[in-house]
């Protein structure tokens, strides 16, 4: 800037996460302060995500620094990137977006449950393989395939590939409360979000104040924010997962219906704003 006062610092400060605000989530609290919000504009996918940024700033002096825009690594251009031809082979591939535990909304004793029942997918399946996309904060691949000693080698392994690009090679996703399962929705990958709220809860009341979980009055019920948009299904215990599994893997056709409707719900979600073209012509403009 010091150089070219031309030169404008465009950020974007956020993944693809849809934030509730304080009416979903009476409870949530930020818990990390946002520090250096120096820049000339800022990309938002929704205000929720802008709010949740700025909070206790001015907005006023950042009104016109924000500039909402699409879910941009979903554009058509961008997503072409990541398509392959997959390969014929005898294995249902089955894509796990993994996080690890914490105190607060996933505890140590659900990590390890989710571990375990996830080793009896390869016992009571045939033909199927896991593959565990590691979380790129959260997981130290070393100590996962430790925990993993509980399956056998053969039946799976860990990727640290892009989400977009393991989705386009898999037939199934399981997502662990995380924003990850967007990336196996937009490639239209069946995926179901395998996760207990109410367990999770009753182990500690410090969950309802996690961004990822929305709280409804009128049901007097808690959801995650991806099941409350409707874009993926919540299961919440072993059964329910095994036997939406095999629905997916017997009867491919009729499966896809519900997938599509998932897919078209976050299409709409992220169509928000601007898109990079538009983008790119309002900053050479302002140039």
């Amino acid at each position: 800037k010091k150089k070219n006062n031309k030169t404008k610092i465009v950020r974007f400060p956020e993944s693809t996460m849809f934030f509730g605000n304080k009416k979903d989530n009476p409870f949530f609290k930020q818990k990390r302060k946002i520090f250096n919000i120096h820049g000339d504009f800022f990309l938002f996918c929704s205000k929720n995500n802008s709010d949740l940024y700025f909070e206790g700033q001015n907005s006023n002096f950042f009104k016109k620094k924000i500039l909402y825009t699409n879910q941009l690594r979903y554009e058509s251009w961008w997503k072409k990137k990541f398509f392959s031809h997959k390969k014929k082979n005898k294995y249902f591939n089955i894509l796990i977006a993994l996080r690890s535990y914490n105190n607060d909304y996933f505890h140590k004793e659900s990590y390890y449950k989710t571990l375990k029942d996830l080793s009896l997918l390869v016992r009571d399946l045939k033909n199927i393989k896991l593959i565990f996309k590691i979380h790129p904060q959260e997981i130290d691949e070393k100590k996962l395939r430790k925990d993993l000693k509980i399956i056998n080698k053969n039946f799976y392994s860990i990727s640290k590939d892009h989400m977009i690009s393991l989705s386009a090679k898999s037939d199934f996703c399981i997502s662990i409360l995380t924003s990850a399962c967007f990336d196996s929705i937009i490639m239209k990958i069946p995926t179901v979000e395998y996760y207990n709220v109410s367990k999770e809860i009753n182990l500690s009341p410090k969950a309802r104040e996690f961004m990822h979980l929305i709280y409804n009055k009128t049901q007097k019920k808690w959801s995650t924010i991806f099941e409350h948009n409707k874009v993926i299904k919540n299961i919440s215990n072993y059964e329910e997962l095994l036997n939406e599994i095999k629905k997916a893997k017997l009867n491919k056709k009729e499966y896809k219906k519900n997938v599509n409707s998932n897919y078209k719900r976050l299409v709409k979600l992220s169509n928000f704003g601007r898109n990079t073209e538009n983008i790119l012509k309002f900053l050479n403009k302002i140039n």
